[in-house]
């Protein structure tokens, strides 16, 4: 047999919402999981409003406040109707109005998103909050930057998760809630939690998910957890359930081709360097390869606070007003993140009017064009960051965009950048709009 079945069975569903518009699925090429939920709403494998993938983040910060206890958030109500009914037009009209709104909590909390898939959704979650501080993990390895967290993501195609905070944020016993798009085992949160409580220990944890499939099996080995290191794990999700696969993984990728037409034209590419926002926190190591372009302050890679939510909402306002004019029509339009840096082009593809916004990944998915699948169709490029690695992006229809925006958070050689303008180039699109946040290639233009 070279198929696979995953038979869901629904046990709570917070939101009362249809399956489809939480996700779709997909074989990975990954012998440790050999499927994948391809979610609608991350923004991370298919394309999103951004307003819609922001409300999910509001959403989960609405169960943490319910589990907590605490005074509901006002907008609550109105949240759940405007997600169960789906309409983008009304999603983006309620953003709009709730999008300034903080919610205090009783306590300093830290949130912690995980790379790749959920570094959005761990900021979307943190911007609901007056009080939170937030970091993201990161698969990349800096120089001259002490690592404060280390753990494995054993499923992953790249196992190792870094965080890279300053210490005095973790040397407290405040609240630390750990944010993920999907629990399948909840392994990987157990890891982090160990490592974490070695280091800097605490007495009660929280765990965040849209979804969340854990046995009753995997739930003993949390309670196992918690016994021996005498602390309280709490896991919420806006849909739980329970998943039999069935089957073998896909022992080869199906012939497969992008429906790319030979003679369409090569796109022009233009750059546009946005350089006055920006830290020079680290330096990147991949093997002998280094990068010394600064990251973008605002990511939450090496950590933000909830006064800082304003200046990153304007950031992605003024960059927003920048790139407009280059916005013909904003339904032929697709703004893409890369990798882990996700949330601050989320938000500027929000503030351009941009209704399809997602991001490359690391990935490696079956690609194959039937009703229902997940991931119809991808290209292949090399990484920017090391050159023996493949990314992806995938589920963009060949002829779908006229204007593509390419952000990019750090500087990266034209070589570098080479593999990925060239496979995008395929897709179609009559305009490249490479968007940098280092200034370098301030205004070049070339096909």
């Amino acid at each position: 047999m070279d198929s696979i079945e995953v038979d869901v069975r629904v046990t709570e569903n917070t939101y009362d919402l249809a399956l489809s518009q939480l996700f779709t699925m997909a074989a990975r090429k990954n012998k440790k999981r050999s499927f994948l939920f391809v979610s609608n709403v991350l923004g991370k494998h298919i394309s999103v409003v951004p307003a819609v993938s922001l409300l999910y983040g509001r959403a989960l910060a609405a169960t943490y406040v319910n589990m907590q206890q605490l005074a509901p958030l006002s907008y609550e109500p109105t949240l759940k109707e405007v997600l169960k009914q789906g309409e983008e037009q009304a999603a983006i009209a309620f953003y709009e109005t709730i999008r300034n709104d903080r919610y205090r909590l009783q306590e300093q909390t830290l949130f912690i998103g995980f790379a790749e898939t959920a570094t959005a959704l761990g900021h979307a979650v943190f911007e609901a909050f007056e009080n939170g501080m937030y970091v993201h993990t990161t698969r990349e390895q800096l120089l001259h930057q002490p690592e404060t967290l280390t753990f494995e993501e054993e499923h992953s195609h790249a196992t190792a998760q870094r965080c890279y905070v300053q210490e005095n944020w973790l040397q407290h016993d405040g609240p630390v809630v750990l944010v993920d798009d999907e629990i399948t085992t909840g392994k990987t949160a157990l890891n982090i939690i160990e490592d974490l409580h070695a280091r800097y220990p605490r007495k009660a944890y929280t765990v965040l998910s849209l979804l969340d499939w854990r046995t009753s099996e995997h739930v003993a080995a949390c309670r196992a957890v918690e016994q021996a290191l005498g602390i309280t794990i709490t896991f919420c999700s806006l849909l739980r359930g329970d998943i039999e696969v069935k089957g073998s993984p896909l022992a080869q990728e199906k012939p497969y081709e992008y429906h790319a037409l030979q003679d369409s034209p090569a796109p022009t590419i233009k750059h546009h360097a946005l350089g006055q926002n920006v830290s020079a926190s680290a330096l990147y190591s991949a093997g002998t390869e280094q990068n010394d372009s600064p990251y973008l302050v605002y990511t939450g890679r090496f950590g933000l606070q909830a006064e800082q939510q304003a200046a990153v909402d304007t950031y992605c306002s003024e960059v927003a007003r920048s790139l407009q004019p280059f916005v013909i029509s904003p339904e032929r339009t697709l703004c893409l993140g890369t990798g882990e840096f996700m949330y601050i082009p989320m938000k500027i593809a929000g503030h351009l009017g941009v209704t399809a916004y997602h991001s490359t990944t690391r990935s490696p998915v079956h690609r194959e064009e039937r009703p229902h699948y997940g991931v119809q169709n991808g290209i292949s490029f090399t990484s920017l960051e090391e050159k023996s690695l493949l990314n992806y992006v995938y589920n963009i229809p060949y002829g779908a965009y006229d204007d593509l925006f390419l952000f990019i958070e750090r500087h990266h050689s034209q070589e570098a950048l080479q593999s990925i303008l060239a496979s995008l180039s395929k897709t179609g699109v009559q305009r490249i709009h490479l968007v940098t946040h280092t200034p370098a290639h301030v205004g070049k233009e070339t096909t």
